[in-house]
This record gives structure tokens, sequence and C-alpha cells, in this order.
């Protein structure tokens, strides 16, 4: 190990706090990044899939009824690949530990389900037999929120009429990958589930032998979907359609896309502002280390080393920092990445999601921790000129005649900040950013609060809708005002329109059947999980930035300072008034960040809430003020870098810090 090695080693060690801080900060930054990549890649390649394997549709539509003849007409069409004709129906359920029913879409299987479209994943059990009334296969999600076994017996009642089910099977669906009642926000696998039957006996059940109430399609390659949806629109149009739909409008497609498209969000957005972070501290530490190092690199230089290997020595100090940030954080990110696979596989139900990292993340997670030590750019020749001479003058507190009023440790605090104005101002930056970081990761909870109480306490004043599958008299309003406990009954109609304007088009509608109390309960349960699990994560990473600014911060004001206070200790202050001055000015430092802290965040939620908006879902953008507050935690992490520094300065050695090197 050649000199220049052995002297990066030791200052390493020497520096050993402020390393593990920067690369800490790193490490936070890239595992993001290759969280939200790992994420995005896994969930994209396992609905790829998903949807290849299962044949999943491309074009959707409903109907009231049509004979099976007109399925034939559809597939001559221009452009349609392959068309398969349905029934599905609504049904009710009394299940068991339930006072209000359950809901289900029952669906019909074709005679052989291999050739279908939509084809279902079977987990377990077989398919019904056409000859055996009853018999269905239940999705995954109601099975398990009700623990339904195989051979288990259900009470529906469909189209009037009361039905005795028994499950053969449970299976998931690509039509299905989050299970949502029509008409509702949010999955509730309680109270809502689908059901898969012969085609022979839906059809009997529902009335629509040699009928069909739903057809999906797959476009041939090259094919004008615009067109096909509009020639089918004018096809089914005698025959009650609904509307036709591509896979783009299709809820659950719907609902994964969103979801990629914020994963993409969460890698660009949050890693940026760890990076920056990251990228200040390096440059400060790295300028702070060639300050003090002025008498060594002139030794360096007198034994001949040049230029250029003097820079490649404090290159290899900065990459070596940015390299086991990196290297950890891709350690991190991708354990954190299986943990949201876990989450979201509770939520869109593949039948597999395998962790894909692919060496490509790892290549652009390195490069991007090599983009950071590329912004370090101090050539050692600065190193060699003098140090300026540091500026006495009076603060300007001073000078506006405020400074009789403090003391002599406070003036000694204000004039140290006066002098290095750049210096604190880019701490408070800093440690601002770990405080944008808890108000962001607290800005979901607070929105989607707001999005609950808006939807069900303005736009949805009911506490319970009715549906009916059939168009009912005036009467139907006033029976349901006489059932105990009902207050008032307004009656609503369940229209199908497409709006068109040019070459824009829209299809809407509107449904009903549900509880709020209990519709806004199954989406609490199932979210909160997850965003506690991410609001940890933003806690800790914030956590991590504010000790490591503030540390690395007063760190490297103990070491271009010792002399100053081991001063101060020789001409009588105390270990607890020298520790003041200190912390005093991270105090003043952290104060000034808070503030600023609260204008970034805000400013960062107002761009999260624009980047995830999409035509299915807009966030809200409100804070609530006790988010706010949550910065204090920002408080309590300064505390403990503060006493980590209050500890060197007990430790202090005099008579060391007081020699002068001449």
């Amino acid at each position: 190990m050649n000199a220049l090695n052995t002297k990066l080693l030791r200052d390493l060690i020497a520096m050993k706090g402020q390393s593990l801080a920067i690369s800490a900060v790193v490490a936070c930054g890239i595992a993001v990044f290759v969280m939200s990549m790992t994420t995005l890649r896994s969930l994209s390649n396992a609905k790829d899939n998903y949807y290849a394997g299962s044949r999943f549709a491309e074009i959707f539509t409903a109907l009231v009824r049509a004979p099976a003849q007109v399925a034939a007409r559809a597939a001559m069409i221009d452009g349609v690949a392959s068309v398969d004709h349905r029934v599905v129906e609504h049904l009710t359920l009394d299940m068991p530990g339930m006072a209000e029913p359950a809901t289900g879409e029952a669906v019909s299987l074709p005679e052989h389900p291999s050739t279908g479209l939509n084809q279902i994943h079977l987990l377990s059990g077989r398919h019904p037999e056409a000859t055996r009334a009853g018999e269905v296969i239940v999705s995954e999600p109601f099975a398990e929120a009700h623990q339904i076994n195989l051979g288990q017996k259900l009470k529906a009642t469909l189209r009037g009429q009361h039905q005795n089910l028994t499950v053969v099977g449970i299976a998931l669906s690509p039509e299905y990958l989050i299970q949502i009642e029509p008409g509702s926000l949010f999955p509730d696998h309680q109270r809502f589930g689908v059901f898969w039957m012969s085609r022979k006996q839906l059809a009997a059940a529902a009335d629509m032998e040699g009928s069909f109430n739903n057809l999906i399609l797959t476009l041939a390659r090259g094919a004008n979907e615009k067109e096909v949806i509009r020639k089918l629109d004018e096809l089914l149009k005698p025959y009650g359609g609904t509307g036709t739909i591509s896979r783009h409008n299709h809820l659950s497609a719907r609902f994964i896309e969103d979801e990629l498209q914020g994963l993409k969000t969460m890698g660009m957005i949050p890693p940026f502002i760890f990076l920056a972070v990251a990228a200040f501290l390096l440059n400060i530490s790295l300028r702070r280390i060639l300050t003090r190092q002025r008498e060594q690199i002139a030794a360096l230089k007198a034994f001949g080393y040049t230029n250029a290997e003097i820079s490649w020595h404090f290159c290899k100090l900065t990459s070596t920092i940015v390299l086991i940030g990196s290297v950890t954080g891709c350690l991190l990110g991708t354990w954190m990445a299986s943990g949201m696979i876990s989450m979201d596989q509770a939520v869109y139900r593949f039948p597999v999601i395998e962790l894909s990292t692919g060496m490509a993340i790892y290549l652009i997670a390195m490069a991007i921790g090599a983009g950071i030590r590329g912004t370090v750019k101090l050539p050692p020749a600065e190193a060699m000129r003098p140090a300026p001479p540091a500026n006495y003058k009076p603060s300007l507190i001073e000078r506006l005649g405020l400074g009789r009023f403090l003391s002599r440790p406070a003036r000694m605090v204000t004039r140290e900040i006066g002098r290095h104005p750049v210096k604190s101002f880019f701490t408070s930056l800093g440690i601002a950013f770990a405080c944008a970081i808890l108000i962001v990761g607290n800005f979901g909870k607070d929105s989607i609060e707001y999005l609950i109480d808006f939807q069900y306490g303005t736009a949805e004043r009911d506490d319970a809708r009715v549906q009916f599958f059939e168009t009912m008299p005036a009467r139907a309003v006033r029976e349901l005002e006489q059932v105990n406990g009902v207050i008032k009954a307004e009656p609503f109609r369940h229209v199908a329109a497409r709006l068109r304007h040019g070459q824009r088009s829209k299809h809407l509608g509107i449904t009903g059947i549900s509880l709020k109390k209990v519709t806004i309960k199954s989406f609490m349960d199932t979210f909160a999980e997850n965003l506690l699990r991410m609001r940890l994560f933003n806690i800790l990473f914030a956590v991590i930035i504010a000790v490591g600014v503030v540390y690395s911060s007063a760190r490297i004001a103990f070491s271009e300072r010792s002399r100053d206070l081991a001063t101060l200790r020789v001409i009588g202050l105390t270990k607890g008034e020298v520790s003041g001055i200190l912390l005093s000015e991270l105090a003043l430092v952290t104060l000034f960040a808070i503030p600023m802290g609260l204008l970034i965040g805000r400013g960062l939620c107002l761009l999260m809430a624009k980047a995830l908006e999409t035509e299915l879902y807009r966030i809200p953008f409100l804070i609530h003020p006790a988010t706010y507050g949550y910065s204090a935690i920002i408080i309590c992490s300064a505390i403990v870098s503060g006493l980590i520094v209050q500890r060197k300065i007990d430790q202090l050695d005099m008579v060391t810090a007081l020699k002068t090197s001449e």
C-alpha cells in the first residue's frame, strides 16, 4: 500500500462519522430509486405476462340482451381478431356474520374454458360442470375475507330468485386485478366478490338461453381501435348497448396503469432530493478537508507528488464514500421493493409477482452515484492558497445597536453565522429538505382523509344505496321509506352515456349498492398498513438526512474551531458554556430551516399531486396543520446530532488544540 492509499484509509477513519452520514444520505436516494424502479419492473412484467397468458380482452361492452348471432356479426368487424360473448349478472348473498347482504358479479365461463378470453387462473378446486346446478368458482379476495372452503354452500339471490351455490374452486382473473364493486371507489373484499359459473347454468338462472349481455374482443395487429368501438356501438345499439370501452378505460386495468405511473414519479422526485443533499454534503466536507490539510498537501507536493496524483487521491476519498452509499442503497432498495410488492399483492391480485431487479437498474443506480461524485469539483491547488483572513467585523445585529442585549456567547454565535452566511444557508437548506420529506410523507394521508370526507360527506350524503337490476315503479321508493330506521329515500336512475366533442369521447355511467360506513372502513383497513409503512420509511429517511446534515456541519465546525474552543476553555469558560456556543449555532440554523422546509414541502406536495394526477382520480392538494407540526421530529434529530458533537467538545484535548503549526 503506497503512502497516498495509507493516507486515504486514515482520512476515512478520521472522518468516519461524516463519511457514514454522507453515505447514509446517498443510500437513501439510491434506495428509493431502486425500490421504485424494481417494483415498477416487477409489476409491469407480472401484468404483461398475465395479460398475455390469460388472453385478456382489449375491448369490453355490455348490453341488455342480444341473440348469439350478433356476436358472429361483431366478429366480422374489420380489425377484430376474436370475440367471446358472455352472460354477466349481479347477485346478492347472505353471508354468515354479516347483518347486511354482500354483493357479487356472476360471470359465465365458456364451454371449453381454455379456449375463451379472460381465462381465469384456478388456484384450487376445479371448473364447474354444466350438468350440475349451482356450482361456482369464487374469487380469491372474497374467499379469503370469508374463509370460504371448497364444498361450502352459499345462499344467493339472482334476478329475484334464490339460488343455492356450491363452491368448487377458487380463482383469480385478469379482469379483476383489483376487485371493486361497480359504482364504488375502493375495494371491499368482504362485501363484493366475483363468481364464475358454467354458461349453461348462469344463462338458465338469468333467463338468457341463446343470448348474451356482455361481449369482449381482441384486436388484430394494426387495427383502428376507435373505429372498431364506433362500429360495435352501432351494431349493439338496438340491443341496449351501454357503450364500448377499451382496455385503457377498464377499471381494473386503469388502476394498475396508474399505479405504474405513480412508481415512475416516485423514482424521480424523492431520489433527486436525497442526492442533491448528498452532493451538497460532499462538496462542503471536501472543502473543509482541503482547508484543514493545507500543510499536508504542501508536504506531499514537496515529496514530489503531482497535482494529478493528489487530485486522484481526493477523488478516491469521495468516490469511496459514494460507493459505500450506492451499494448500501441498492441492497436496501431491493429489500424495500420486496416489501412494496407484498403490499401491492394484497391489492392487485396477480397469480405470481416475481421480484425483477435487473442489472440495468443497479447500473443506473451506480451511475447516479457516480453523478453525485461528478458534482464535487475542487482542485487541490486551491488548498495551497493561503487561507483568507477571518472577518472580525461586528455582526449585522451589533451594527443595528442590538448587540448590547446579547450576552458575549450570543454575540459570538451571531458573528460566526454572519461570517459564513453561505455555509449557514446551505446547512439550513439541507435540514429543510429533511423537514420537507416528512411533509411529503404525510401528504398522502391528509389527501385521502379529505377525499373520503368530501366524497362521502359532501358529494354523497346518503348512508346506504339500493340498486335494482330492472326499472322499478315509484311505489318502490315509498316502500323503502317504510323500512324501520329509514328517514328519507331518494330515487335515482342508472344511465350509461358517451360524451363526444370533436374526435374525443368519454364513456360515463352512474350506479350504486353499498353502505358508506363499511366502504370507508374497508378502504382504511386495506390501505392503512401500506400508508403506515410508507410513513415509517419517510420518517427514517428524513431523520437520516437531518442527522447527516447537522452532524456533518457540526463535526466540520468543531474541527475548524477546536483551537478557538480550547482557548475559551483556557480563559475560564466551562464545558457547558463552550458547548453552548457551538450548539447554539446549530440551533439557529435548524430553527431557520424549519419554515424553509415547510415551504419546500408544500411545493413538493403540489408537484407530486400534479404528477400523480390521472383521468381516473386526482389527489387533492391539502396539508393539515398537524402535518406541519410533524416537523418537530427534525428538531429531535438535530438535538441527537448536537449531543454527539457535545461529547467531542467535552473530550477536547486543549494542549493539542492550542499547538500552532509553523
